[in-house]
C-alpha cells in the first residue's frame, strides 16, 4: 500500500510500531509533469533536509519511488530538467549515487560536480546549494544520530561532534563499495512486496548503511585520528563476545553493543576476531545460519513453514541470496533440508550479471551478499579527509 510522506519523520523520528511481529513497509510513488507540484514533492521527500528548490528551467517529467522501514529510506528520483536547490542543518543524512545526468553540490568552500558512477553524500553541518541537469539519483536517508553513535563507538569521538567535511568519496574503491551498498540496500527495500519487515533485518541495513557512509566520506573522526580501543583482545575475551553474539543471535547487534558487553573496545575486538580470520559481525551471520539450519532440520513442512519464513526469522532477508549461502555451506539447498530430501547436493548458483528495467538502481551487478568495504578500507578511513581521485577532477577551491 502506498503512502505520502510528510515529512522525513520516516528517517529521523522514533522507531516505527510493529504489526503481525514486523515493522511497518512505507511506500510513495508517484509520477509529475507539473513544475510547482515536483517542487513541492522534492521538498516534502527532503524536508528533514531542510531542502528548498529555487529555481526550475524546462521542467518535464518528476518520478519518485521511495520505501521505508524504521529508520531507513531508499529513494530512486528522476527528474529531466535543470534545478537548483539550498540544504540547510538537519537531523537527517542522505548519501547516494548518480545513475545519470549531472550533481553540483557548493557549500561555499568547495565546488563538487559529479557524474554517472559518482556517489555523494549530502552535508548537514553547513548550508548547501545544489545544481540537478537531468539527474537520476539513487538515494539512502537515516538518522545523522545513528551514524554518529556508530562513530562514537568506533573511534572514540563525542557523538556530538561528528562533522562530514566533503560530499565526495575518499578513495575510488570506497565509491565503488558504497555504490554497491546503494544497490543492495535498494533491492532490500523497494525490492519488498510485503507489508512488514523483520526488525532484525531493518536494523542490519541501518547498520550497513551507517557504517559504509563512515567509511566512504570524509568527517571529523578521520581528521582527528581517533582510534579508541587499539589493544589486543586475548582468547578468554573472545570466548565471551562468541558466547554473548551466540545468546544473541535473534536479536540486533552492532560490534560496538558486543564491545561494550565483554568490557573492551570495537577495534580490539575486531583485532581479535581477525586473528581467527573473521569478523565479530561474520562470526553472528555464521551463527544465525547454523541456527536457520538446526530449524529447517526440525521443522514440519506439513505445518505450512516456508523457507523463507525460516530465513527471515534469522535475519535473512532475500530468500535467493540466503538458498545460495545456505547451498554453498551445506552442500544442498535450504528447500532439501526442509523436506528431508537426504543426500541432495546442490550447486550455488553465481547471482546474474546486469538489471533489469526496475526502479532498483543499475551501478553494478546484484552483490550475492551483504557488500564488504575494500581491503585496506580502514587505512584509508583514518588517513585524512581527501577527495577520491577520480572526485577530485571535479572538485575546485575557492580563492
Amino acid at each position: 500500500m502506498n503512502h505520502s510522506y510528510d515529512d522525513d519523520a520516516r528517517a529521523a523520528d522514533g522507531p516505527n510500531e510493529m504489526r503481525d511481529g514486523g515493522l511497518p513497509v512505507t511506500r510513495l510513488s508517484r509520477v509529475t509533469r507539473e513544475e510547482s507540484e515536483a517542487a513541492a514533492l522534492i521538498e516534502q521527500l527532503y524536508s528533514g533536509l531542510g531542502l528548498r528548490v529555487t529555481a526550475q528551467e524546462n521542467a518535464t517529467e518528476l518520478a519518485v519511488r521511495a520505501t521505508s522501514v524504521d529508520h531507513v529510506r531508499a529513494e530512486r528520483l528522476r527528474h529531466a530538467t535543470r534545478f537548483t536547490s539550498t540544504l540547510g542543518p538537519s537531523s537527517v543524512l542522505s548519501a547516494g549515487v548518480v545513475l545519470n545526468g549531472r550533481v553540483g553540490l557548493d557549500d561555499g568552500r568547495q565546488v563538487l560536480r559529479l557524474e554517472r558512477g559518482d556517489v555523494l553524500l549530502l552535508r548537514t553541518d553547513t548550508p548547501v546549494t545544489s545544481e540537478l541537469v537531468d539527474m537520476d539519483v539513487a538515494m539512502l536517508t537515516i538518522p545523522l544520530a545513528a551514524v554518529a553513535s556508530l562513530a562514537e563507538s568506533g573511534t572514540g569521538i563525542d557523538a556530538g561532534d561528528l562533522r562530514f567535511t566533503g560530499g565526495a568519496a575518499l578513495t575510488p574503491e570506497l565509491g565503488r563499495y558504497f555504490a554497491d551498498v546503494v544497490t543492495f540496500v535498494h533491492r532490500q527495500l523497494l525490492g519488498v512486496t510485503a507489508d512488514t519487515m523483520s526488525p532484525l533485518i531493518a536494523e542490519q541495513l541501518l547498520h550497513l548503511t551507517a557504517s559504509a557512509v563512515l567509511a566512504t566520506f570524509p568527517h571529523t573522526a578521520t581528521e582527528r585520528g581517533h582510534a579508541s580501543g587499539v589493544g589486543r583482545a586475548g582468547p578468554p575475551l573472545l570466548r565471551r563476545a562468541m558466547a554473548y553474539i551466540e545468546e544473541r543471535a535473534d536479536q540486533a547487534l552492532t560490534v560496538g553493543d558486543v564491545a561494550r558487553a565483554v568490557g573492551t573496545g570495537p577495534r580490539a575486538l575486531q583485532a581479535a576476531f581477525a586473528r581467527q580470520e573473521t569478523t565479530p559481525m561474520a562470526y553472528w551471520r555464521r551463527v544465525r545460519l547454523e541456527r536457520a539450519h538446526d530449524d529447517l532440520r526440525r521443522a514440519d513442512p506439513t505445518t505450512g513453514v516456508t523457507v523463507a519464513q525460516v530465513a527471515a526469522r534469522w535475519g535473512f532477508g532475500h530468500p535467493g541470496r540466503f538458498a545460495r549461502t545456505y547451498a554453498a555451506t551445506y552442500g544442498r539447498s535450504p528447500s532439501a533440508t526442509l523436506h528431508h530430501e537426504i543426500g541432495l547436493a546442490v550447486r550455488a548458483s553465481r547471482p546474474a550479471g546486469g538489471h533489469s528495467t526496475s526502479d532498483t538502481p543499475e551501478t553494478a551487478p546484484e552483490p550475492a551478499s551483504v557488500p564488504a568495504p575494500p581491503t585496506g578500507a580502514g587505512r584509508c578511513r583514518w588517513s585524512g579527509p581527501r577527495p577520491c581521485c577520480a572526485a577530485r577532477r571535479h572538485v575546485s577551491r575557492r580563492r
